[in-house]
């Protein structure tokens, strides 16, 4: 009886001890995430860091998740992530769960393999991603820090993305522009997220982007910049322009031209001087129909006096054949209309459809409707 009491007051005394040793470091971690120096790169305020606001941008800024990296079906050497951010449920299972959770240390957060591999203190078949004393790195280090939690099912979602200003034209001498992005979320919240952001454009040859989303001038010309964030766009243009410019008016004479104009005076260009019939010819034939006309088909345009003969060629040219053929061509070239994606009878099928539709000259608001929808 003696020997069983104090067996049960040694279950007790070492569950106790047990569980005082838990609560020690629970709160070493605690004292860890919010008073320990550990890291050199560990900002003073302390700020809750969201997993899907926070370190699924930073994995797709940083190209993570990207198709090249680990963002590809299999993943890459392991680890795999969802496709830029789309399934953050898995993103959290591969980073806290996979290979026995080895990729975070919730003691230790600079330990952790995430960290040293992309701040490039480990071996990284990705190279480094970002400086051990980034914004970037001490997110992901709070992070962990603070416990690696989990809050895509209960965090605010994301409404809104913009670009401020989302349009604008620069005069030299200035040649650069700081954007800022805004994300609006669905509890009603306004966050800057600039830094979390990832930019692109569509010409570099007029303009480059820096990784915080200063656009800077190369050559006179429209810019499109483009910022993603959390699987969301917004899109702003800059036009760099000149001084002095004046626009010097020019007679309209067809609906095209007046959207042509505005946009080239919006530009600060002036348009180029009416081409000459031999010019027409050529550029006509080739954009419509994608080959030059015979000599006798020059011969009968250029020896022509009527003065809507230019008008009479392009009706003519959008009701011949290779119009059709020419630009069924080029939009399933743009389309990906080839046995790689669709198959070989898939592809004769869907080229075929597109043919018919340029054929019966569906609008484009239609035809784009249909390929979306499979209607």
């Amino acid at each position: 009886m003696l020997q069983a009491s104090c067996r049960r007051n040694l279950q007790l005394h070492f569950g106790l001890y047990v569980w005082i040793g838990v609560v020690g470091v629970l709160a070493s971690g605690q004292a860890l995430a919010e008073d320990s120096p550990k890291s050199p790169s560990q900002p003073t305020q302390i700020q809750r860091v969201s997993f899907l606001h926070d370190i699924v941008p930073i994995l797709t800024r940083e190209g993570c998740n990207s198709g090249a990296c680990h963002g590809t079906p299999s993943g890459k050497n392991g680890f795999r992530l969802s496709l830029r951010g789309y399934d953050p449920n898995l993103d959290f299972q591969s980073l806290t769960r996979d290979t026995q959770g080895r990729r975070i240390n919730r003691l230790e957060p600079e330990s952790s393999l995430i960290l040293l591999k992309a701040s490039g203190q480990m071996p990284h078949g990705g190279g480094r991603r970002f400086d051990p004393h980034s914004l970037y790195y001490d997110l992901l280090w709070k992070w962990i820090a603070q416990g690696a939690d989990d809050d895509s099912t209960r965090a605010s979602r994301l409404t809104k993305l913009e670009i401020i200003p989302n349009r604008q034209t620069l005069i030299e001498p200035i040649c650069d522009l700081p954007l800022q992005v805004q994300a609006n979320y669905s509890d009603g919240s306004v966050r800057d997220v600039t830094n979390l952001a990832r930019y692109s454009l569509n010409d570099e040859a007029v303009a480059r982007v820096s990784p915080q989303g200063k656009v800077t001038r190369l050559a006179k010309g429209e810019v499109a910049v483009t910022a993603e964030y959390m699987s969301q766009m917004a899109t702003a243009s800059v036009i760099f322009g000149n001084p002095g410019f004046t626009w010097n008016p020019v007679p309209e004479n067809n609906a095209v031209d007046h959207y042509v104009f505005a946009k080239l005076r919006l530009l600060q260009m002036e348009p180029s001087e009416l081409a000459g019939d031999e010019e027409f010819l050529r550029r006509a034939f080739l954009d419509a129909i994608g080959k030059l006309p015979s000599p006798e088909e020059a011969n009968r345009f250029l020896v022509d006096r009527d003065p809507r003969k230019r008008d009479k060629l392009i009706d003519a040219l959008l009701e011949r054949p290779e119009f059709t053929d020419w630009w069924a061509m080029k939009w399933a070239d743009r389309l990906g209309c080839n046995q790689r994606f669709v198959g070989k009878i898939g592809a004769v099928k869907y080229h075929e459809w597109i043919r018919q539709a340029i054929l019966c000259n569906l609008p484009e608001d239609e035809f784009v409707r249909s390929i979306l929808t499979a209607g």
